[in-house]
């Protein structure tokens, strides 16, 4: 009997536990009222009934080392170019990645070919050092035949990769992820030895009933080709080439080995081309630097003379340093070398990141007809071989789509509801006004205005509903005054303050005023930060004051404003949850820093309050997660904080999940759903409630604009807020849709795409959009529309504001170690920081799979601290 028993209650957790399958498309939405929309998507066909998928192997052959350095997909294109020459392929034309997956149109005699390739040692632009290699052996063996009649991954892979190749391969054309760019003359420069290139990605995808080309305009920034000495007066900003006789001071020389370290450079002193990748810049100058000369020590100045009669101009400029194939390290002088052209740049500064996005703000109309003129470029010039021997052709008509725009919800500002026109409202009143009875302002930035800036505050306020009386204090303090110093005379001369505003001057690090304000427990307060240039400039107004007034509010405890809903699902006449969810990894030179997950889930029916939690997490091999390891016990808190404010638990649970690629919906579907509802028996265990999980996507290609221009909205012309797509170029099973929820005011709208990945209650696609399309109406800083849900901006805000707090620790631990390096004091401290940042990983709370986690310092912080 008892074995029985717990059969059942195992058969019973086993059904609690089980993930379920994809959930699929069953109808169609109705709700809006129709529009007619392009997209930059192409139908494409072809006239074979299979390709042959086959591995390729190249290897060096005179590199017989265990660690074999990897050769550049440029390379190998190279190879496999030369190698196509041979009779190795039969004749064949093949498509090529550039790494293991070649595919030809026939199938070769045998299923094993191997040759030797010998190819130009001369690299070309997008070449590295190794490419002066000029043997290599190349292994091909057969995987499968591929049919193309049906819509599977393996199909999209091989027509994808057919119709890259031929761009890949094409002339002075450098390729940076999955788009291809190539200078032009109208490229333009955004910053001191950055040029900004535009090109196009392209990709294939499938659609309801076909594979569908995806192409958009890209752009990004390259390093500008100048002669070394010319780059480093431009980028440190000096007057001419002459102040750099004197050499470069020790910043300067840190600024600079950051900026060109992996950059390569062409050596001039040589009568042949001789290429080099930048490994750092040397402490001492060229007239210092010693080397070994036929046995005897030299200076690189007295090498130059000697060996290539040439007389530096610069002797007290440091070397650049590279490394040699026995990892030796070369020494060799600026003045003798030049960056080469093509060369991506993968640090960009904030000012050349903002004229970035204004260059690319296109119109839809000047960014379709450019899309165009790539598809013409890939399919007729650069891929028309790959296209004729792979019998591949493209409709140049992209696919007309049928769209709904959905009724905008009603919004609760006040004491009235207002209706938003093209996305936006004008707010009167907030729905509940906070009591900012204890406040103050300190300025590091010497504000002119700031006397009108606090009266223009309480004035505001006041309007709104707001209760704010004149502040307790007004403090100037010099941007080079510790915010830590700042905040310790605030609590003790004020030890009642419960907001600080800050006006930033030049000095003034927003990072470590947020994480001394949200992590020091004897100086925890709101802070508000405003820069100084913002209030004695012309963007100081009615529009500018009610803004800042808006984070004031929520943070405070206020509500904005609420929302009547157009549509309200079964699901939403119980009591919910809504999470939203998102990792945020690490920049492409911080490897060795760890991703940092958020989870946000609401606290009221509005829903306008959020408790948050964050946390790290990194693989022992340093390598991303994509999946949230430590999901579980952050829903817990997030489920145990909502029945501590409403005493009664939720009975659905809503998961917007941002952050995961198409390739990683499996493992994070299988492990993140597990987590929520392990989550919900750990507290209780006949505690089951309902689950909707839908993955929001803002990183995709996907564009659409108005068929008929008196459909745009706005100056640019763009789909209207609340336009819907969910036919002809969406997934030909899966639940998905595309939502346009905000307006666009600049550029091309770029639409949100909804995977719905689990469902518990088969919500119709009506209310899954009227839901998604409603919680981007209550974003707590603005009276607009935004282009996701407000729960997932949130968690991308409290991830976002957990990497500043990182960053404020680590530039503390640098200005400790700078000011001071024989200071034990100083040593102790940066200890401590460090210490902070490496706990969570020190601790032993690995899972199974061998990933660690750990709650950071700020957890439970209610999401409001973050706005």
């Amino acid at each position: 009997m008892v074995l029985n028993e717990s059969i059942k209650a195992m058969q019973k957790l086993l059904q609690v536990l089980k993930v379920g399958e994809v959930p699929q498309r069953s109808s169609m939405g109705t709700q809006g009222k129709p529009i007619a929309l392009v997209s930059n998507l192409y139908g494409v066909s072809t006239s074979l009934s299979n390709v042959f998928h086959y591995h390729i192997n190249i290897v060096a052959s005179h590199d017989s080392s265990k660690n074999q350095r990897p050769i550049s997909t440029a390379t190998n294109r190279r190879i496999v170019h030369e190698l196509a020459r041979t009779t190795c392929l039969d004749g064949c034309v093949p498509a090529y990645d550039g790494r293991s997956n070649l595919y030809l149109a026939q199938l070769l005699p045998a299923q094993h070919v191997s040759a030797v390739v010998s190819i130009a040692s001369e690299p070309d632009a997008c070449m590295d050092e190794f490419a002066h290699r000029s043997r290599y052996e190349v292994r091909i063996q057969f995987v499968a035949t591929i049919p193309l009649n049906e819509l599977r991954p393996e199909v999209l892979q091989a027509l994808d990769v057919v119709v890259r190749t031929g761009s890949a391969m094409a002339k002075n054309t450098v390729a940076v992820g999955r788009s291809f760019f190539t200078r032009q003359p109208g490229d333009f420069l955004i910053g001191p030895c950055r040029e900004m290139w535009f090109g196009y990605y392209s990709s294939i995808r499938s659609g309801q009933c076909k594979p569908l080309l995806n192409v958009n305009i890209s752009a990004t920034v390259f390093h500008e080709s100048l002669s070394l000495i010319d780059y480093v007066v431009k980028f440190l900003n000096k007057m001419d080439a002459e102040q750099l006789n004197k050499g470069l001071v020790d910043y300067e020389r840190r600024k600079l080995e950051q900026e060109l370290c992996a950059v390569k450079i062409e050596v001039t002193h040589l009568p042949y081309k001789r290429r080099y990748k930048i490994s750092g810049i040397s402490r001492k100058p060229v007239s210092q630097c010693i080397i070994q000369m036929e046995g005897r020590s030299v200076s690189v100045m007295q090498y130059f003379a000697e060996q290539y009669n040439i007389v530096l101009k610069y002797p007290e400029l440091q070397c650049v340093l590279t490394k040699g194939r026995d990892d030796s390290t070369n020494f060799i002088p600026m003045e003798v070398c030049k960056t080469i052209v093509g060369q991506h740049a993968k640090i960009v500064g904030s000012n050349e990141r903002t004229q970035l996005i204004r260059k690319t703000a296109i119109k839809p109309v000047d960014r379709f007809k450019m899309i165009d003129e790539s598809v013409h470029r890939i399919f007729e010039i650069e891929g028309r071989e790959l296209m004729k021997e792979f019998g591949i052709k493209v409709n140049q008509k992209p696919e007309r789509v049928n769209g709904r725009v959905l009724p905008a919800p009603k919004i609760r500002t006040g004491t009235k509801q207002v209706s938003p026109i093209e996305g936006q409202w004008k707010t009167d009143a907030f729905l509940v006004g906070a009591d900012v009875d204890c406040w103050g302002i300190v300025d590091c930035h010497g504000a002119h205005r700031r006397a009108e800036f606090v009266r223009s505050l309480q004035d505001v306020g006041r309007k709104l509903g707001m209760n704010m009386p004149s502040p307790l204090f007004v403090k100037t303090y010099r941007s080079k005054h510790s915010p830590y110093n700042i905040l310790s005379e605030i609590k003790s001369t004020f030890p009642k303050t419960k907001l600080t505003i800050f006006i930033l001057g030049r000095g003034t690090s927003y990072e470590t005023i947020k994480q001394i304000s949200e992590n020091n427990s004897e100086l925890v307060m709101m802070t508000q930060c405003v820069r100084g240039l913002n209030i004695d400039s012309r963007k100081f107004g009615m529009n500018f004051v009610t803004n800042i007034l808006m984070k004031i509010n929520s943070k405070m405890g206020g509500i904005n404003n609420g929302l009547v809903p157009v549509l309200l699902p079964e699901a939403l006449s119980k009591p919910f949850i809504v999470f939203g969810a998102d990792v945020s990894h690490p920049g492409p030179l911080s490897d060795k820093r760890p991703s940092i997950a958020a989870v946000v889930g609401s606290l009221d029916y509005i829903p306008s309050k959020y408790h948050c939690v964050t946390s790290f997490q990194q693989s022992r091999t340093n390598n991303r997660l994509e999946y949230i390891a430590n999901l579980k016990d952050m829903v817990k808190e997030c489920l145990q904080e909502f029945y501590r404010t409403n005493r009664t638990k939720p009975l659905h649970l809503f998961f917007f999940r941002d952050g995961v690629s198409e390739g990683q919906f499996p493992t994070v579907r299988a492990f993140e759903v597990l987590q929520i509802r392990l989550a919900c028996k750990e507290l209780e265990d006949a505690y089951e409630p309902s689950l909707t999980f839908l993955v929001v996507q803002k990183r995709h290609h996907v564009r659409f604009r108005p068929e008929f221009a008196c459909d745009g909205q706005g100056t640019c012309g763009n789909i209207p807020a609340g336009t819907v797509v969910e036919g002809t170029v969406t997934h030909p099973t899966n639940f998905d849709f595309f939502l346009c929820s905000h307006a666009g005011l600049q550029g091309t709208s770029r639409p949100a795409h909804y995977q719905v990945i689990h469902d518990d209650v088969n919500m119709s696609p009506d209310e899954l959009q009227a839901v998604s399309y409603n919680l981007c109406h209550t974003y707590g800083r603005c009276s607009k529309s935004v282009s996701i849900p407000a729960p997932v901006y949130y968690a991308h805000l409290a991830a976002a504001r957990s990497r500043n707090h990182l960053k404020a620790l680590d530039d503390k631990r640098d200005s400790s170690f700078s000011d001071s390096s024989n200071s034990a004091d100083q040593l102790t401290q940066l200890k401590l920081h460090a210490s902070m940042i490496c706990e969570s990983l020190r601790r032993d709370t690995s899972d199974s799979s061998g990933f660690v986690t750990e709650d950071l310092t700020w957890l439970a912080i209610i999401c409001r601290c973050w706005l």
